[in-house]
């Protein structure tokens, strides 16, 4: 059911008995996509889990879709998808996520977040039109690098 996007269905079958596993597979695959219908149901089994720090994150979504009342494009989905693909983890995901979006530089400023300044670089060419701010962050890199006693990498 949640591989063909059935999430209403997949979550009426776990209600008849799964694991704490299955649940989160569940809430992890409509939190990803990302809609407002699968929100609700990502929303139902946190809720059922007492996860608090994902339901906090689904409430933000759900918000955001709100904000925007019924004018929720495909724009705004995949921005949604890319910041919960981040929160995941599932970088590679968040990346393809933010350049449907027309946001590339999102994308390397979550890598900048996270200190990975090789992988931040690697957008510098493909931000066309766009401020890559590049001095500051290898200003930033350096500051990081010199706090953390990493004196050859902050020179």
């Amino acid at each position: 059911m949640v591989e063909s996007g059935n999430y209403k269905m997949g979550y009426s079958l776990a209600n008849l008995g799964v694991t704490d596993s299955d649940w989160r597979f569940l809430a992890e695959k409509c939190l990803i996509k990302s809609s407002f219908e699968s929100l609700e149901v990502a929303r139902k089994c946190y809720t059922r889990l007492s996860d608090l720090v994902n339901l906090s994150i689904v409430e933000e979504l759900v918000a955001k879709y709100m904000k925007n009342g019924s004018e929720v494009d495909e724009k705004m989905q995949s921005l949604c998808r890319a910041e919960v693909c981040g929160y995941l983890g599932r970088f590679d995901e968040a990346v393809e996520a933010y350049r449907s979006a027309g946001k590339i530089g999102l994308a390397r400023r979550m890598f900048l977040d996270l200190r990975m300044f090789e992988k931040a670089k690697q957008f510098d060419n493909l931000m066309e039109g766009e401020d890559s701010g590049m001095g500051e962050d290898v200003q930033d890199e350096a500051n990081w690098a010199e706090d953390n006693g990493d004196v050859d990498r902050a020179i």
